[in-house]
């Protein structure tokens, strides 16, 4: 068994979000420079002691348009008052209004933002996976599906890749000819939580959609809509361990008399390897939209060594195998269980940080470094 300190560098804004969701103006106020997420407890507190509980009732029963800052203001308590009610304070990457917030995942006892291990393994998960599933049976029968549906047009396959995990899976000899996680190779690799080695790390930036054109070009998706979303900086590094069991690899080979379909100490490898895949067909999508500056950050993301990307804004290019599949078999997925349109890529969406309504940032890349 092998215990490892690793180091991942966030090489773009890194977004992973916690159980609150995306955020209203009720639910946190706002300064030029940062935003406050307000403590429900320390607010009902506050509101109980000075009468105002069924008044603040009333105020958001008034409709759409309101803010916690109007409120604030209303009944005379911004100032030292109103940080008695903050549970946490965020900076802002540009000095914008906010009409919403997607917050950062926290830890339940510091209350700071951390990256979770499940994130960090899911994303290596389905790197191996990417490349033990290549030449598999089990992708073979994915693609024969598709092609009967769109042959077809009819009912769709609603667990098309379930069998797909089975390749990461050994055949346990009590599970009756199936493959549960019971049998999961990657069972032998395990993570902490990995947490940042400096404060105040996060900042609020602005997301839109960016969406190709027909023929050249893009637009922004989603009906315009902005989201305002907290991300770990580029530049900052945390820190977490990981270790490496081979013991346990070998137990699960002796007891299911097979061989693991990869090295385990190979994980990082094959990671890196996706994220090469996954950047060459990132830049492909910004040239066709044009957004030159975007492909040059990927190039100098690329050219830093970039070997995992994790959390919101990944995209299915990253956390599926669609690059395993050929260009018609996207189309022909992408018309079976998603809106049709006439374009030849798929996916045709990106989501981008901007900066004065320009896109300037792509999300999740990471570089892992293992001591």
């Amino acid at each position: 068994m092998a215990n490892y300190e690793v180091t991942i560098e966030a090489l773009s804004p890194i977004h992973i979000g916690g159980a609150q969701g995306r955020l209203t103006l009720l639910d946190f106020w706002q300064d030029e420079n940062c935003v406050y997420l307000v403590s429900e407890n320390k607010l009902a507190e506050i509101l109980s002691r000075l009468d105002k509980i069924d008044d603040f009732v009333n105020f958001v029963k008034k409709g759409q348009h309101i803010t916690l800052d109007d409120y604030l203001k209303q009944i005379n308590i911004k100032g030292k008052t109103s940080h008695e009610i903050v549970s946490r304070r965020i900076k802002k990457g540009e000095p914008e209004i906010c009409s919403n917030i997607m917050p950062f995942i926290t830890d339940g006892a510091s209350g700071e933002p951390y990256l979770p291990a499940s994130s960090v393994k899911g994303a290596l998960r389905e790197a191996m996976l990417y490349w033990v599933a290549k030449d598999s049976r089990e992708l073979s029968e994915v693609k024969t599906k598709i092609k009967e549906m769109a042959a077809k047009r009819g009912r769709k396959d609603k667990n098309i890749g379930g069998k797909l995990d089975d390749t990461l899976r050994a055949q346990l000899p009590n599970d009756r000819n199936r493959k549960t996680p019971h049998g999961d190779w990657l069972r032998a690799l395990r993570l902490t939580d990995a947490y940042a080695l400096q404060g105040d790390f996060t900042e609020i930036q602005a997301v839109r959609i960016v969406s190709l054109n027909g023929d050249a070009g893009y637009h922004y998706g989603a009906k315009g809509t902005k989201l305002f979303v907290e991300v770990i900086r580029s530049g900052v590094k945390l820190k977490c361990r990981l270790t490496c069991d081979e013991e346990s690899c070998g137990f699960l080979a002796a007891l299911c008399g097979q061989s693991p379909p990869f090295k385990l100490d190979k994980w990082l490898e094959f990671s890196h390897k996706k994220c090469k895949d996954v950047l060459t067909a990132e830049k492909e999508f910004f040239r066709q939209a044009g957004l030159q500056g975007l492909v040059e950050e990927l190039e100098r993301i690329e050219s830093l060594g970039a070997n995992i990307r994790l959390g919101w804004g990944a995209g299915l290019l990253s956390s599926s195998l669609v690059l395993r599949l050929s260009k018609e078999e996207r189309i022909n997925l992408r018309d079976c269980y998603f809106k049709s349109y006439n374009h030849l890529l798929f996916p045709k969406s990106r989501k981008v940080a901007v900066i004065k309504d320009k896109p300037l940032h792509t999300f999740g890349w990471a570089k892992i470094t293992v001591n």
